[in-house]
């Protein structure tokens, strides 16, 4: 880590959005595991950081912090995904803070260790109670979403030539 930037090999936003797109390959290659989907949208909140601090490279904490706190407020995709990081990293999703996300679970046909792991789908769904409700659904799939998250970082990086 040059002057404390970056993590090892992750230096700047567009080694980040690699790694978002890894995390996004393995989450749709197996949308039931907990772990991709953990790791999905902890890197896609993260991503915000590491998008703001290419952006504005000499900004003070203070000030990125308030970009960010702007962006998030006038993008509700990006609230969603700090909501789902926030609550899997503390353990519970504080609904007084985050009132975006309803419940994230998996949909399951049976309970768990009724039957085989593999002899039903149980994909991750998310229910939203923000203004995405209106323009998504109630419910949306934890595979669907993830490319609603994708797509919305691919203009942002398009419309700031990053990309």
């Amino acid at each position: 880590m040059e002057n404390n930037k970056g993590f090892i090999e992750l230096n700047n936003v567009l080694d980040y959005w690699d790694k978002l797109n890894y995390d996004y390959s393995n989450l749709i290659t197996n949308n039931e595991n907990v772990y991709d989907a953990f790791n999905f949208f902890v890197t896609a909140w993260h991503f915000t950081d590491w998008y703001f601090n290419e952006l504005f490279p000499s900004d003070s904490e203070k000030e990125l912090k308030g970009k960010i706190r702007n962006f998030k407020t006038d993008n509700p995709i990006i609230k969603v995904c700090e909501h789902i990081a926030n609550g899997g990293k503390h353990f519970s999703i504080n609904l007084e803070r985050h009132n975006s996300v309803k419940k994230i679970e998996k949909l399951r046909y049976f309970e768990k260790g009724y039957c085989e792991d593999d002899y039903s789908e149980s994909p991750i769904l998310i229910q939203l109670d923000n203004e995405l409700r209106e323009k998504l659904g109630e419910f949306i799939f934890v595979k669907d979403f993830a490319d609603c998250i994708i797509k919305f970082w691919k203009n942002e990086l398009i419309k700031n030539k990053l990309i």
